[in-house]
């Protein structure tokens, strides 16, 4: 089994600085759907007229601390859905490196029952041969904050403290053929990008009261989870979010069309037993609008 099995790490490099060219507001335009609270709790539907899509900006290292920035739309980010054992829609995944996969991933129906309960511990050995890589493997079930969420939604992509990485399609001047290039964008432009991602909006339309779980690297150790669950709250679509400040470790197996989530976990701070002594996971939670009340 070990040969079919491959554990994907979501590790990032360097941070960089980005920011979004359009506003929450111009997001509201073109979305398909706001979540808000009614009068009597439940949870309503406002559709809204589309406008032209949103334009963001993020930057492709080059090297030697030089930076070029690319403006794009939602079309042009590579992107493919997650999906439960029945093969809906319940997330998004972003690749942006060359291991990713770029088809869709879809979880096993023991693990689609586990991760609303659970999480692993992530595990990292140090490599026997100088040199070569560490192993990473998940350890020990560890009941998840979440665990009382009946609907999950799920948003994966490579990640640390300040941002997030994805691919973009480009076209150089001069050139007949476009190409795909990683740019780094900050939290604000990554949780605008969830909001008009056609995937996650597929998502949240199955699973309109549901709680987000981001699988990315110590996104919540500074301020990129944060600031992408703000955007997204911004854009009308109230889920809690939860992400790690360590890094995420994904299980997987390698099949036709794509590959299957065998199961995901976190580092873990540890005792010099080497049991947990905390929960990796912190939440952003979505505000809450108060019933309307009679004049």
């Amino acid at each position: 089994m070990a040969e079919r099995i491959k554990t994907a790490v979501v590790n990032t490099g360097s941070a960089v600085h980005r920011h979004v060219s359009d506003t929450s507001g111009d997001l509201r335009r073109f979305a398909d759907t706001m979540v808000a609270n009614d009068a009597r709790h439940r949870l309503a539907f406002h559709r809204i007229e589309r406008a032209n899509p949103p334009r963001f900006t993020g930057r492709e290292e080059l090297g030697d601390g030089i930076y070029r920035t690319h403006e794009f739309t939602p079309d042009k980010i590579l992107s493919a859905p997650i999906r439960d054992p029945e093969r809906n829609v319940v997330g998004v995944n972003f690749p942006s490196n060359e291991h990713d996969s770029k088809l869709s991933l879809r979880f096993t129906p023991e693990a689609y029952e586990a991760v609303h309960r659970e999480y692993r511990q992530g595990l990292k050995i140090d490599a026997e041969k100088e040199g070569d890589p560490p192993i990473w493997k998940l350890g020990k079930r560890i009941r998840a904050p979440w665990a009382k969420k009946e609907q999950l939604v799920f948003a994966k992509a490579h990640g640390n403290r300040d941002g997030y990485d994805i691919k973009i399609k480009v076209r150089s001047p001069g050139k007949i053929r476009a190409r795909w290039i990683t740019v780094g964008i900050d939290g604000p432009t990554h949780g605008l990008i969830l909001a008009s991602n056609k995937h996650f909006k597929d998502a949240v339309k199955n699973k309109p009261t549901a709680t987000l779980i981001r699988w990315d690297c110590s996104t919540a150790a500074g301020s990129a989870a944060p600031l992408s669950a703000q955007s997204l709250h911004s854009a009308g679509i109230l889920f809690d979010s939860w992400a790690t400040r360590e890094i995420h470790l994904t299980t997987f197996r390698e099949e036709f069309g794509g590959r299957t989530i065998l199961g995901h976990g976190s580092l873990m701070k540890v005792d010099e037993h080497g049991n947990p002594t905390e929960s990796p996971w912190g939440v952003n939670r979505a505000p809450r609008i108060p019933p309307d009340t009679p004049d």
